[in-house]
């Protein structure tokens, strides 16, 4: 087994719920358990009444990528998990995921109200349209399934919305992906335009539910900010901070590189990575082999509650440029997040960052 390593890590914020008191080291493709299913074609806003959900197009109904993950994938071959490590691939039992999203759906309630909180869009045919219903319900539905400040669509406008190719092909990344609803900067791009992506939850709470209501995407719960196999330990309520290794009532993850999970599943390129950490971004990304996977467009959380959040949002923006990115300081602005693009993809815009700059 490997040892646990006695390095402290930052404070490292996903909401944690009490849950389970296991180890997973290894959870195989499963399209009858906790799978998930996403929207495509017809849809509605969901409530416990509600009896229709929308079909998942065909061209979700099947994934290129492995559909098997483990944790420790570069340690020994006997090492099993610090902590929890879960991972679930696409659903891909439609029925399935279907009755699977309409139960989730039918009894969220974020907040303990009664309202219809998670939105779907209604009867779209095209991505035109899906992306239309969407800009016209985000003050509405603010955080229910979209993004807290518009973020999804800002990206998409700034990047994404002028080539074609993103209508039907594109990968997304989310860390710090919550229940996969809840304030959500990735759902848009599943919803709207189909694209594949990775989820990835150190909640363990959160993560079942991410799995049943983004049933398109790869799961995973796990903290990934560690170089090497160690433990994330959280207390047992939601949206606290943990530490590595404290003692007391705690729920300890898992905790290991990024880039062994997007080995695993194949990942090589990433259009688009929405990364919100509460303050342990440069963390993630240092685990990140970026000479491996190629991601054009970062979106990182550079304003939390963290007291340093300034010096670790300069930190992040050190490391990225020193990994070929420019921050986009002066063609996009989202609240609370820098966003970075790689200049291997420069030549596709025209933002004055791009001109005559170099990483050092």
């Amino acid at each position: 087994m490997v040892s646990k390593s006695t390095a402290k890590v930052p404070l490292f914020t996903f909401g944690v719920g009490i849950l389970i008191g296991r180890n997973l080291c290894l959870l195989k493709s499963s399209t009858s358990s906790i799978g998930a299913p996403t929207i495509g074609s017809t849809a509605a806003h969901a409530s416990p009444s509600q009896s229709h959900l929308p079909d998942i197009p065909e061209s979700r109904q099947t994934t290129d990528l492995p559909v098997e993950v483990r944790c420790n994938y570069h340690a020994p071959a006997n090492a099993t998990c610090e902590g929890i490590f879960e991972y679930s691939p696409p659903n891909t039992n439609v029925t399935n995921a279907q009755e699977i999203l309409r139960d989730e759906a039918s009894k969220y309630r974020y907040g303990g109200d009664d309202r219809d909180l998670i939105f779907f869009p209604e009867g779209f045919s095209t991505p035109e349209e899906c992306i239309q219903q969407w800009k016209d319900n985000q003050i509405k539905y603010k955080d229910n399934g979209m993004s807290s400040w518009k973020e999804d669509t800002i990206i998409y406008e700034t990047f994404f919305s002028s080539d074609q190719r993103f209508k039907t092909n594109g990968f997304y990344m989310e860390i710090g992906a919550h229940n996969g609803v809840r304030e959500s900067n990735s759902r848009f791009f599943d919803v709207c335009l189909n694209w594949k992506g990775l989820l990835v939850e150190a909640n363990s709470r959160n993560y079942l539910r991410m799995a049943k209501l983004r049933p398109t995407a790869h799961h995973l719960c796990v903290a990934p900010s560690c170089k090497e196999p160690s433990v994330v330990s959280f207390p047992l309520h939601l949206f606290t901070q943990g530490r590595q290794n404290e003692e007391g009532n705690l729920l300890d993850i898992h905790c290991e590189p990024l880039s062994w999970s997007l080995e695993q599943l194949g990942i090589r390129h990433v259009d688009f990575w929405s990364l919100d950490v509460e303050g342990v971004e440069r963390l993630v990304l240092e685990t990140v082999d970026f000479d491996s996977v190629q991601i054009d467009v970062i979106m990182a959380e550079s304003d939390n509650r963290l007291a340093d959040k300034d010096t670790s949002a300069e930190e992040v923006r050190r490391f990225l440029k020193g990994k070929g990115y420019l921050l986009l300081d002066q063609s996009i602005a989202v609240y609370k997040s820098d966003v970075f693009l790689h200049q291997k993809a420069c030549s596709k815009y025209k933002f004055p960052e791009c001109h005559g700059q170099k990483s050092e």
